[in-house]
């Protein structure tokens, strides 16, 4: 079998089986699997430029399985995402002391330096997957913002299809006897880039549409007293009393519909407006702070700082008044 995968690609990986209670060192602390995979199955090595390692998301493995019963992996402390998705048939993840299965049109992404466990799920025969380790760059930032749109959970459906086409397209570059390395490379730094995207834009789809119902008056009511008097000292308990809602569901709401809280919408309004007064015009520190509803200009300046990453005089002198 070993032979024929070979002859498909110079940097197919040969399928050695290992037994549950295998252990070898491949690159982490600890990895320990059961590669039952069909014999048209694909998985590649990609020999990426030390270039592309050091400055970008680049590729480390990918490929695409029809599992049996018995595929298995368990690792941690590996330095990789991976980015699996279902075509067929059913795996199950174990990950962060959660389970997950996952059907045909969802995805799972993770970070593989945390203990995991995948297989095929002992409800299925197969797992038809396509998948895709890779690292460096803004994966990193990608992942983060991936996690926090899907509440923390590392699993989601796939709603922008083409993804799969862009991991085949990938390993139709890394198959072939020869490529052109640095240049193979670049290329698919954007591709992950885009099915990091893709994995973000899932997401975020799903909830645009749990949002279609109206959602309450209050909210906008809020958010529309909130820019109209932004310079004032506003309270959740305030506002809680003003549109006579309990504040602990307004401020739910209101983070529900606008992804913000009414604190940092306000403080966002005030920070925006200091910017355009430290641009055009010549006001002291002080009397911006003063403008704007700070206590204090130190208070300003911190609060600007931990905003913008500089302090006003910084952000006035780099864009002039």
């Amino acid at each position: 079998m070993a032979e024929q995968l070979q002859s498909q690609g110079k940097n197919l990986v040969s399928f050695p089986q290992f037994q549950h209670d295998g252990e070898t060192q491949v690159k982490s602390d600890f990895i320990q699997y059961n590669l039952d995979v069909s014999t048209d199955s694909r998985w590649f090595i990609a020999n990426t430029h030390p270039m592309a390692r050091i400055r970008l998301p680049y590729v480390q493995e990918l490929g695409e399985f029809v599992t049996g019963q018995n595929y298995m992996t368990t690792r941690t402390h590996l330095p990789s995402f991976l980015l699996k998705i279902t075509l067929d048939g059913e795996g199950f993840l174990r990950y962060n002391n959660q389970e997950y299965y996952t059907q045909k049109g969802e995805f799972f992404l993770i970070d593989c330096r945390q203990p995991h466990y995948y297989s095929t799920s002992p409800r299925s025969d197969f797992w038809n997957v396509i998948w895709i380790h890779f690292w460096g760059g803004d994966a990193q930032e990608y992942y983060k913002c991936f996690l926090e749109a899907n509440h923390g959970s590392p699993k989601s459906v796939l709603r922008i299809p083409e993804s799969v086409e862009l991991i085949r397209n990938l390993i139709r570059d890394y198959s072939a006897e020869f490529y052109t390395d640095y240049q193979t490379d670049i290329k698919a730094s954007a591709q992950i880039s885009t099915l990091l995207s893709n994995c973000v834009l899932s997401v975020l789809e799903h909830e645009d549409k749990l949002l279609l119902q109206t959602p309450p008056k209050f909210v906008f009511e809020v958010r529309n007293y909130i820019a109209e008097h932004y310079q004032e000292r506003i309270t959740l308990d305030f506002l809680a009393e003003k549109f006579y809602v309990n504040k602990f569901y307004l401020h739910k709401q209101f983070h529900l519909y606008l992804h913000t809280t009414p604190r940092e919408f306000q403080k966002n309004l005030r920070i925006n407006k200091a910017k355009e007064f430290l641009r055009a015009s010549t006001l002291s520190i002080g009397d911006i702070a003063e403008a704007l509803g700070f206590d204090t200009p130190s208070y300003f300046i911190s609060s600007f700082r931990k905003a913008e990453g500089k302090t006003p005089l910084q952000f006035r002198h780099e864009w002039g008044a």
